[in-house]
């Protein structure tokens, strides 16, 4: 049995797997706002986070390094309700969209909502860039190598495993 399995004993309660990534002002102030604010939703409550680590950007490369940590979230939303609050938290730190992949003073990102894959246009879990970035095979492995991630039926580490194998191969 996975060792973050107990969190699926709760029937009446979500779990999604968010990252947070801030480049913009204090970084290290808006993704602890970011998380109080998180905490205080109603029915919802962070259960465990990685560690925070300052990373390159991706995309668009002239603008400052981010800062990133990924969160483990209980919570009695859909993925949808989820999203919609997780919006709401960005904008009230803040956040303007002008630029993909630009400066921001906060993202949050859910990358996994339980075990399910949802294709719509406003929500694609799980995210469709975790193959490709680093820090979140890194942080996710910290935070729960052996989850399988539901399309590639690999885990965290195995998938960050691959990652470093062929990045050490370019």
């Amino acid at each position: 049995m996975c060792k973050w399995k107990w969190i699926e004993q709760e029937t009446n309660y979500n779990f999604a797997f968010v990252s947070l990534g801030c480049n913009l002002g204090n970084c290290e102030k808006s993704i602890q706002k970011a998380k109080e604010c998180i905490n205080n939703l109603p029915n919802t409550k962070i259960i465990r986070a990685s560690s925070t680590i300052k990373t390159k950007p991706v995309g668009y490369l002239n603008q400052p390094d981010f800062l990133n940590q990924i969160i483990l979230v209980y919570t009695d939303k859909s993925a949808e309700g989820l999203l919609q609050v997780l919006l709401q938290i960005e904008k009230d730190i803040g956040r303007i969209r002008t630029k993909k992949w630009g400066p921001r003073i906060i993202d949050l990102d859910i990358l996994f909502f339980n075990h399910q894959i949802i294709r719509k246009k406003s929500l694609v879990i799980p995210h469709p860039e975790i193959k490709n970035r680093r820090f979140v095979l890194q942080l996710m492995t910290e935070l729960a190598g052996d989850f399988i991630h539901p399309q590639t039926k690999k885990t965290m580490q195995e998938m960050y495993n691959e990652y470093l194998q062929i990045a050490t191969q370019q």
